[in-house]
């Protein structure tokens, strides 16, 4: 059974996205200002520690067109995951008021 899920940063600044169909996650900024967001998923590996895949950025703003999807081979299916949602002010910048969503557990 494939899994679709999301999360909102709890200052709604962003929602990542995660499609289990084609292993793909992507970034929404849902803010209108001046600074963009990145995101990520993080995969529950089988002794514990955790896979951090790479950040996808969405720095149009509230506008609808979230970032471009990242389809990557998360290997570790029904596992736990959670996903990291920051700010960022520009696309080389550094992102910061980061927080993590609670586990999800995969199918």
């Amino acid at each position: 059974m494939a899994v679709s899920d999301s999360w909102t940063h709890p200052g709604d600044i962003g929602r990542a996205s995660y499609n289990d169909n084609g292993d793909s996650y992507w970034v929404c900024d849902i803010k209108t200002d001046d600074i963009g967001v990145v995101g990520r998923i993080n995969v529950k590996q089988a002794d514990g520690s955790w896979h951090h895949f790479p950040y996808v950025r969405d720095g149009n703003g509230n506008n609808g067109d979230c970032s471009t999807p990242n389809n990557v081979d998360v290997i570790r299916e029904n596992a736990y995951y959670t996903f990291t949602v920051c700010l960022q002010n520009t696309s080389g910048g550094t992102p910061y008021y980061c927080r993590e969503s609670p586990q999800i557990p995969g199918a």
